[in-house]
């Protein structure tokens, strides 16, 4: 589409361009299907405007808000005002937070949207379980995840010194997960962390019984549901890249090979970020450190949830990606995992953290 085409013969299709949110992007480089439109032309659409220079320079500067958006594109062909409906669904790439933990140790959080997804995996999926019942979630909310998996300098700086509670720790690892976490663990650092930002503390926690302030502006772990609707990126394939998964994209046992000490059989999990990200600008999602979300593991329902929290009680709580101990099965975007929450017996369970977009 590098020039204006005559309207005569054209027919113009309903689209649907992905775009990031925040800043300006150019039309042209986005829709593949035609949708043409001549200098005369306008978008009416709000929060969004156009510098009306027709198809060779239509440009959008995106809304602040993240989903789906509806613009309608007026033409004018033989004196006739027209019209064609397309959809911009504004994804979360460039949007996120830069948080400073001190000395120098950062981390990076990205914005998802809100939306409906399919969870679970269809019947013909290859080495499915039948835990994984399809049904339809919607999430009313948009929240934050991390980009990377919380790393052991990072969990050290929150924590305090001495407490990284890794088995793959050495000189070199302080970009490595952090492993060997239990759920209780990580509760305690989602705490740490939104005090040390100033953020009210997400959960309560009285012994082992821990209870989430789901208004909280503060960090937590990841739903079952926001996980698995952050992995999948828009994706419904069995892996956020498809029907196969290589180790251009995850850490699992035949791509995990280290040469520090120490390692398990040689092998171990790698520094976050080496793998290709899926759609959303996420790492590791697959792979590297099985990651503990904040649901009781239990049976899924058949019918449509929205904002689903999982069980009330139960014995496991969930885990969920795999690790660099696993085959490639267990990377699966629907498959999952379970523990007791007071277990660190592995070296292959860490976390993400969350927070909401308020």
């Amino acid at each position: 589409m590098s020039e204006t085409k005559d309207l005569a013969g054209i027919t113009l299709f309903p689209t649907k361009a992905i775009i990031s949110s925040g800043g300006t992007f150019n039309l042209d480089e986005i829709v593949v299907t035609a949708n043409y439109c001549d200098s005369t032309s306008e978008v009416v659409s709000t929060g969004l405007s156009w510098d009306g220079k027709g198809v060779n320079g239509m440009m959008f500067s995106a809304p602040t808000s993240m989903g789906e958006v509806s613009l309608t594109c007026l033409y004018t062909y033989q004196g006739e005002v027209k019209n064609a409906d397309f959809t911009m669904v504004v994804a979360p790439n460039s949007r996120g937070i830069e948080v400073d933990l001190g000395d120098g140790i950062m981390m990076s959080l990205v914005a998802i949207p809100l939306g409906t997804f399919i969870m679970g995996s269809p019947p013909d999926e290859p080495n499915r379980n039948t835990d994984e019942t399809q049904h339809r979630v919607t999430l009313t909310r948009g929240f934050y995840i991390g980009r990377f998996q919380i790393t052991q300098e990072q969990y050290e700086k929150v924590m305090g010194f001495g407490s990284n509670p890794s088995y793959f720790k050495h000189s070199g690892s302080g970009k490595q997960p952090v492993e060997s976490v239990t759920w209780y663990n990580c509760i305690d650092f989602c705490n740490k962390l939104s005090v040390k930002q100033g953020l009210s503390k997400a959960y309560e926690i009285n012994g082992t019984t821990v209870s989430c302030d789901w208004n909280a502006n503060g960090y937590r772990l990841p739903t079952e549901a926001e996980w698995e609707y952050a992995c999948r990126a828009n994706s419904s394939t069995a892996y956020f890249c498809g029907s196969r998964i290589d180790e251009s994209n995850a850490v699992y046992w035949e791509s995990s090979p280290v040469n520090y000490s120490p390692n398990f059989s040689g092998r171990g999990p790698h520094n976050v970020g080496g793998k290709t990200a899926n759609a959303w600008g996420l790492h590791d999602m697959s792979g590297s450190v099985w990651e503990w979300c904040w649901d009781w593991y239990g049976n899924y329902p058949i019918t449509a949830q929205t904002n689903p929290v999982g069980e009330k009680s139960g014995f496991y709580r969930i885990l969920r990606g795999g690790s660099w101990n696993n085959d490639v099965d267990e990377l699966r975007s629907a498959c999952r995992g379970y523990n007791y929450p007071a277990n660190s017996d592995y070296y292959y369970f860490g976390l993400r953290v969350v927070r909401p977009a308020v």
